[in-house]
């Protein structure tokens, strides 16, 4: 068989100039043929056209083509395909482009791109990550009230950041309505950890309004900033400040988390 290969690759190289590898029609310069195959995720067994490799270490690059008609580059372990290793594109500077013959930025893309978790820029105010929680996502289906001056907490949330240095900027929205007509001063606050970032009071004077006062209470920002990438507990909560009314809070609501560099 090696000496088969051989000789079609000294024949087709000379009388041909080009070369093949497991044909004897190549019709390219070098034209490797062989068994089709998706990218093996265990194991070690042969599934690829071509490997490049060297004798210093264990990891090699694999190129093969699917029968499913796509063609895969994979870095990996020679003796166990479950540990894929990185693979580097012009490390030492460039442009790239897919989809164009002209690359205008470290990467230029000619059309829409999809991606099932973040795209982040490390520079300064760029977004690393954005979270959008609805009412579902925070486990609230029923009202939530207060008529006391304890804090009460409307919703949690654990927040893992992306980054050691960054700002966190939170903002919470609801539905809430405050029952009665007589002076009521409240207060909604949002907590990171055991640090209350961010108060908003609400004061009401005497007469103003009737039952049912409306939504003075949310919504609430506040930005923190962070320094590690331990989880964080996000809590929004409310209380009376001095008043004798109740506070309810609708299971209609919103919590957007939004991490930007520093």
């Amino acid at each position: 068989m090696r000496l088969s290969l051989l000789l079609s690759f000294f024949l087709t190289s000379h009388l041909f100039a080009q070369s093949g590898v497991g044909t004897t029609n190549p019709n390219s310069k070098l034209h490797v043929f062989g068994d089709t195959a998706s990218p093996a995720k265990s194991g070690n067994a042969q599934n690829s056209l071509l490997r490049l490799s060297n004798n210093n270490n264990i990891g090699v690059l694999d190129m093969g083509v699917s029968k499913d008609n796509y063609a895969w580059i994979q870095s990996r372990d020679s003796s166990d395909y479950s540990a894929g290793y990185p693979l580097f594109l012009i490390p030492n500077g460039g442009n790239l482009a897919i989809g164009s013959t002209t690359a205008s930025e470290k990467l230029t893309v000619n059309g829409s791109v999809m991606a099932t978790g973040s795209i982040r820029s490390t520079a300064d105010g760029q977004l690393l990550n954005s979270v959008f929680l609805n009412e579902s996502d925070l486990g609230i289906s029923s009202n939530i009230t207060n008529a006391s001056t304890t804090e009460t907490t409307v919703a949690t949330y654990t927040y893992t950041p992306v980054s050691a240095r960054s700002k966190i900027y939170i903002e919470f929205d609801s539905r809430a309505i405050i029952s009665g007509t007589s002076g009521d001063e409240l207060a909604t606050h949002i907590y990171v950890g055991s640090s209350n970032i961010q108060t908003n009071t609400v004061l009401f004077s005497n007469g103003q309004g009737g039952g049912g006062r409306g939504n003075s209470l949310f919504p609430i920002q506040g930005y923190f900033q962070n320094s590690s990438t331990s989880n964080l507990t996000i809590a929004i909560r409310m209380q009376r400040v001095s008043s004798d009314d109740t506070i309810t809070v609708f299971p209609d609501l919103s919590l957007i988390i939004q991490e930007v560099a520093r």
